[in-house]
């Protein structure tokens, strides 16, 4: 949902649904083409193996909250990278000077 800052800055917060893992992508920007370059960029750069890692135990199982098995937390981290390159590819044409 989009919303006006102080600044006169864009603030957006998109949040894909999977089953344990809120992902939000949260960016100030003052153009479309600024929110469309953050959007590339962030899902170019997610990594689902280093996102699960953050989610397992040191029993080697999910910890806060997550899944208790390491498959399902990989596969929840997939499910992420999938809409943010779905998001991502609905803005790359808009993409200037990146």
């Amino acid at each position: 949902m989009p919303s006006a800052t102080d600044d006169d800055e864009l603030q957006f917060e998109l949040t894909p649904s999977v089953s344990f893992y809120d992902a939000k992508i949260i960016v100030s920007v003052t153009s479309f083409n600024a929110f469309a370059k953050e959007v590339v960029a962030l899902a170019d750069g997610f990594d689902p193996d280093y996102e699960a890692s953050l989610w397992i135990g040191p029993d080697g199982h999910g910890a806060n909250g997550a899944p208790y098995h390491i498959r399902d937390i990989l596969d929840d981290m997939d499910a992420v990278q999938s809409a943010y390159n779905e998001l991502a590819d609905a803005f790359r044409p808009f993409v200037t000077e990146f």
